[in-house]
This record gives structure tokens, sequence and C-alpha cells, in this order.
């Protein structure tokens, strides 16, 4: 499978249980949110990819630059700090 953008590959811990709400917000490096991934509600214990074809609210492409990535689980911030990604074009 050919992807445009990004694959997010991520664990969930299986202390989450059943029925946990995954979500990625992403935001520029001017802290302006660019984009939400909704990647619905997943079982704990298994890894799971999700997708950012590099494109905004509105559907554009997003600039060449430095992007900040936030996951939550249950509304819940699970990382002390943001993981960084790049666009480069």
């Amino acid at each position: 499978q050919t992807v445009e953008g990004t694959v997010l590959k991520y664990y969930l811990s299986a202390s989450y249980g059943t029925g946990a709400a995954v979500k990625f917000y992403i935001y520029n490096i001017a802290g302006e949110l660019v984009r939400t991934i909704d990647d619905g509600t997943r079982d704990g214990g298994f890894i799971y990819f999700a997708e950012w074809d590099g494109r905004n609210f509105k559907g554009k492409k997003s600039a060449s630059g430095i992007y900040l990535l936030i996951p939550k689980v249950n509304n819940k911030t699970v990382m002390d700090e943001a993981l960084k990604m790049a666009i480069i074009k």
C-alpha cells in the first residue's frame, strides 16, 4: 500500500482496556492547530497505524517545516513532550 504523507505507528497499552478513543493533534511551530486525526476507538494491547497525508483542515498541503504531534487517549495527553515531525519538499 502506498501512502502520501506519513504513517504513525503506535502501541496502545493494554492498561487502556477496550474502547479507548485515540486522537492525534498536529500543530505547526507557531502553535497553531493544523489537523486533528481521529483514529477512532481502539482496544489496548495492540499496535496500530494511522496516516497523515500532510494536509491541513482545509485539505491544502501543509508547508515545509517542523510540526508537533500530541497524541491523546480518552482526551488525556499520553506523553510529556510533543513528538516532532518535518515536512521537507
